[in-house]
């Protein structure tokens, strides 16, 4: 059996990001609820900027995560840049919220909420999240 997730793996670091969605639909068809497939395809999707499916894959990820695990945080600061890159600010801090209270050392969620706060303008808000 091929290793489908390596290979999309393999693909998505080295910038191809169609070939990543691809193996990742090929990793899930193998094993339909392995979060991690729904996550590289949920990142693939919304690289490519299609965000309504890559919020699909997100939800289902999240569907499948053990609860409390560095992967249930991944996917909700996920679901929280696909909100953030579509203007929905207001849903995009609810799941950062949601991210760091399971992963509260989650880095990336920081940067992102704090660079949409910039953008609104907001430094007392982004100096509090820091």
């Amino acid at each position: 059996m091929a290793d489908w997730l390596a290979q999309a793996m393999a693909a998505w670091e080295q910038g191809d990001r169609p070939t990543a969605i691809l193996f990742s639909k090929a990793a899930i068809c193998d094993e339909p609820t392995d979060a991690k497939a729904y996550k590289l395809l949920g990142n693939g999707l919304q690289a490519v900027e299609n965000f309504a499916a890559a919020e699909r894959a997100y939800r289902l990820g999240l569907a499948h995560v053990t609860p409390g695990e560095r992967l249930q945080g991944e996917l909700l600061a996920n679901m929280g840049g696909v909100h953030q890159r579509l203007g929905n600010w207001e849903q995009a801090v609810i799941w950062y919220d949601q991210a760091i209270a399971v992963v509260p050392d989650l880095i990336p969620v920081y940067f992102n909420w704090v660079k949409g706060l910039e953008e609104r303008q907001d430094p007392a808000g982004a100096i509090a999240v820091l």
